[in-house]
């Protein structure tokens, strides 16, 4: 049902429904029900000169505490009509949150007794009104406690009420009833769910469940299952937030990538929402001379995407290079790295910008330029609907696009290369030009890829011959990458050059990762004597060098061949701390070390 019919419906049930009961309207958390309640319903009920009074539940805890925050809302209207422009000016909350202290000014007496305020509530007119309580199964009232209140409402009163929830958190499946006959629900299994989902049969639900759909049936005459019109609350949310830049983005091809994103999965606009808001306020900290509108939208994109996963329960952990990462990457969009810092960590820190933009053209560039062998690409990855002379021309356009290095997206080899080892397998298909070829483009461009995001497809590869070739593919064009990358392992181990060093291990953790290890190649000896001549400061930056790069997701990946050198350094400090009888402030630091070691050891060996 389209918001234009949703509104109708309920204007309709609001002046000339007579069944004296209440309506629902019933969706997943996030999916927009409370913000089109907000921001089109009740503009909509406005506009027809009636009065729409919405109540959050959630976290109330009494059935009075719903009749004075249905009063305090009526009261509302009145009160904003009288304060003057400036107040108004704090919005809608703040005045809410001063009622109190000018409510004897509209003669509103907040400080009567518990019982004369419980006559003040219940004595206001809600005829002609409609009543929308929303978060029902948030509250903290007795669901039966609750329908009994809202039964008194529309059937001995004769009020209109909306209930807005999602249902699904209502009806509880009896984990001893799945896949059983319960003989003891019988009388209940004749119930009706209108409109309700089937993933849960009613016969396996809770008896407090099958209850509560007893009672619903006499209070609730029609249940709505919310469908979020997404196109219009995307556009509402952007609308909403009021940034000139990220209004741009609000054309319909962007917003046609958001909902396909979205409706890939169960969407969230309280994640959008705040992925805008989080946009805004680093559009507003940008120069006002950047222009660069793809990388402006790969801000809001990567955000999005981001927003999205963190708001769903997955622990974030950066994975990529010092400017952007396209393990969040909203398809060809990656989120940046000062967006992830200041989502996570509040810190808006601008610096790294024209960095940013610098690397993000590049790899732009070369995925441009290979949009012209689209279709080439295409017939490799569905080669199974193709004939084999179909295949063996596609392989020599690519072996063609590929002697021009830019024609091809490096972020596409892990693809093809995955492409070419069925082709050896199917049709003994010899690759080695083309390896040789990717190997060439490589090595020019050997400073600008990110490695850890090349080379993935091969996680997907179940059978162990294929494997192994696609692991000696790439170990090839990796060795191509540190052969041609610039030199930055050049440390002498003294104090005073280790916050430098550590800044610039982290600066391009990749190009350690390229190598497929650090400590290994580290003279832990050295580093171990170096460590006992620093201060807590350098000691400290140190730790942190290493929990940066031994981050979850390097660690099996790209460091597993680290494991003897540092087990070797972790007994190193272990004695040393069992040894050291000094400042006991700077011996702590040694401690927290070997914590990390062990952290990091446990996790090499699995």
């Amino acid at each position: 049902m389209t918001y234009e019919l949703l509104n109708k419906y309920i204007l309709n049930y609001l002046e000339n429904n007579k069944t004296n009961s209440a309506i629902m309207l019933s969706g997943g958390w996030g999916t927009g029900k409370s913000y089109y309640v907000q921001h089109t319903l009740k503009p909509y009920i406005k506009e027809r000169g009636k009065d729409c009074v919405v109540v959050s539940l959630y976290g109330i805890k009494e059935l009075s505490e719903i009749s004075k925050a249905i009063y305090m809302e009526l009261r509302m209207k009145k009160i904003s009509e009288k304060l003057d422009n400036e107040v108004l000016k704090t919005g809608w909350v703040a005045v809410k949150t001063i009622v109190k202290g000018v409510s004897g000014y509209f003669g509103v007496d907040l400080s009567r007794d518990e019982e004369s305020l419980k006559s003040l509530y219940n004595s206001i007119d809600l005829s002609g009104k409609l009543i929308v309580l929303d978060d029902i199964e948030r509250s903290g009232i007795d669901i039966f406690e609750l329908l009994g209140y809202i039964n008194n409402l529309v059937e001995q009163d004769g009020i209109k009420v909306l209930l807005v929830c999602n249902e699904d958190e209502l009806l509880k499946e009896d984990p001893e009833k799945v896949g059983k006959e319960d003989k003891d629900s019988t009388s209940y299994t004749k119930i009706a769910i209108p409109n309700y989902k089937e993933k849960k049969k009613k016969e396996f639900l809770t008896y407090d469940s099958l209850r509560y759909l007893e009672i619903k049936e006499k209070t609730v005459s029609d249940t709505i299952q919310f469908e979020c019109d997404l196109k219009e609350a995307i556009k509402s949310i952007i609308g909403l937030i009021d940034n000139d830049i990220l209004s741009r983005f609000s054309d319909e091809a962007t917003i046609s990538d958001v909902i396909r994103h979205y409706q890939s999965d169960n969407y969230n606009l309280r994640s959008f929402l705040f992925a805008c808001q989080k946009t805004s306020d680093i559009f507003n900290g940008l120069a006002p001379d950047i222009d660069n509108e793809d990388f402006l939208k790969s801000i809001f994109l990567g955000i999005c995407n981001f927003s999205y996963k963190i708001k769903s329960g997955e622990e974030p952990y950066w994975n990529g290079n010092e400017y952007y990462s396209l393990d969040y990457s909203f398809e060809k969009y990656p989120l940046f790295r000062f967006c992830y810092d200041y989502i996570l960590e509040q810190n808006l820190n601008l610096d790294t910008v024209p960095q940013c933009i610098e690397h993000f053209n590049i790899m732009r560039m070369l995925e441009v330029n290979a949009q012209s062998i689209e279709g080439t690409l295409s017939v490799l990855d569905n080669y199974y609907y193709y004939t084999e002379n179909d295949v063996f021309k596609a392989l020599s356009e690519l072996e063609e696009a590929l002697k021009t290095s830019i024609n091809v997206s490096f972020y596409s080899y892990g693809k093809i290369i995955g492409n070419l080892i069925a082709f050896r397998k199917i049709m003994d298909y010899d690759y080695s030009n083309i390896k040789e070829l990717m190997k060439a483009n490589l090595a020019q461009f050997s400073d600008d890829v990110d490695v850890r995001s090349l080379f993935r497809f091969g996680t997907f590869i179940d059978d162990v011959e294929e494997k192994q070739w696609y692991d000696e593919f790439v170990d090839e064009l990796k060795e191509t990458i540190r052969n041609n990358s610039t030199s930055i392992f050049d440390f002498d181990y003294k104090p005073e050059n280790v916050i430098v060093f550590s800044n610039n291990v982290i600066k391009h953790s990749d190009k350690y990762l390229t190598d497929g290890s650090f400590a290994a190649k580290l003279d832990i000896d050295k580093l171990f004597e170096l460590m006992t001549e620093c201060n807590s400061q350098q000691v400290d930056e140190i730790r942190g060098m290493f929990i940066e790069l031994y981050r979850p997701g390097n660690i099996k990946d790209f460091l597993s061949s680290d494991l003897e050198s540092l087990i070797i350094l972790k007994e190193k400090v272990e004695k040393y701390v069992a040894d050291y009888k000094g400042d006991r402030i700077f011996k702590q630091h040694f401690v927290w070390f070997i914590d990390n070691l062990n952290s990091i050891i446990r996790k090499l060996q699995r």
